[in-house]
């Protein structure tokens, strides 16, 4: 008996996002002080985050900081210096007083200036050297695994960054452009996405087993692809489990959209008339769905 085609589920796209303790409790305090009400939003709190005081005592031990420098850090003295020294904010009377999109602003040119994201970002990117070797020796499929002479995976650094984040790279399988690394202190943490190429390079279950370890981690997109050579099912078939309820697992129902391809076939000179005289429009073209269907 000759065997039918065989029927492939495979993950398409996935998209992480993580970042290291410090940047998390950064995070947790600025949703505090935007829901008190001390800032206009949680961008524009977050990054007063980051240019508040050095790293208290609870800090992790990797900081390598100098506590014996003879300048002590203050955030208050970059705000100063960059208001007074300004013209741009030399019409408004306080930090408080430029309007919210120029306040902004004028606090992501303050967090530039500050050793505290400069260390994050060092975080972040040791983060990000870590992730890769765990892809290379133990998430990567057996056949992709680390050798002796070659690195399966790899990732370099682009001129500009992606996706708001400040800096990026494009990540590589096999000298195979297979997803995008971005990242930056003022954005929370690192983004890393595996694109279909990169997806068939992962062993799945031990990258989700890696991930279940990892702090402040989250997975933000997962397309799972079914591959259906047989036709067992139409697009319609989905649809209607979709009006069923099958899809909606949770409390909140998921959106969806409906794309039909296909061509236009020409009504003759009878077939016009006889629909303008019963729609009181002219129509010259039935449109034949004989393409590809995407739900």
């Amino acid at each position: 008996m000759t065997q039918t085609s065989k029927q492939l589920t495979k993950i398409d796209y996935l998209t992480v996002v993580f970042c290291p303790d410090e940047i998390a409790r950064l995070r947790f305090d600025a949703k505090i002080a935007f829901g008190k009400g001390d800032f206009g939003s949680y961008k524009e709190a977050y990054n007063a985050m980051l240019c508040a005081e050095l790293f208290d005592q609870q800090a992790t031990d990797d900081l390598d900081l100098d506590v014996n420098e003879s300048v002590v850090f203050d955030s208050d003295y970059y705000y100063d210096q960059l208001f007074e020294n300004n013209p741009r904010y030399r019409s408004y009377g306080s930090v408080d007083a430029i309007p919210s999109e120029e306040r902004a602003h004028f606090f992501k040119n303050v967090v530039r200036k500050t050793k505290r994201y400069k260390t994050l970002n060092s975080l972040i990117e040791g983060d990000i050297t870590k992730f890769m070797h765990l892809l290379n020796t133990e998430v990567a499929t057996a056949a992709d695994r680390l050798t002796s002479d070659d690195l399966s995976w790899s990732y370099r650094h682009n001129s500009g960054g992606m996706f708001t984040y400040e800096k990026s790279a494009t990540l590589y399988r096999h000298d195979v452009n297979s997803g995008v690394v971005a990242w930056g202190a003022n954005n929370g943490g690192v983004m890393i996405s595996f694109s279909g190429a990169g997806c068939a390079g992962l062993d799945i279950p031990k990258l989700h087993a890696m991930l279940k370890k990892m702090p402040n981690v989250k997975i933000t997109r997962l397309d799972i692809a079914y591959d259906d050579y047989d036709g067992e099912k139409s697009v319609l078939n989905y649809f209607q489990n979709l009006e069923e309820g099958g899809f909606c697992k949770t409390n909140q129902a998921p959106s969806f959209s409906w794309i039909q391809t296909g061509e236009l076939q020409k009504l003759s000179n009878e077939q016009q008339a006889l629909w303008k005289k019963k729609h009181g429009w002219q129509k010259r073209y039935d449109c034949i769905a004989n393409g590809g269907n995407t739900l």
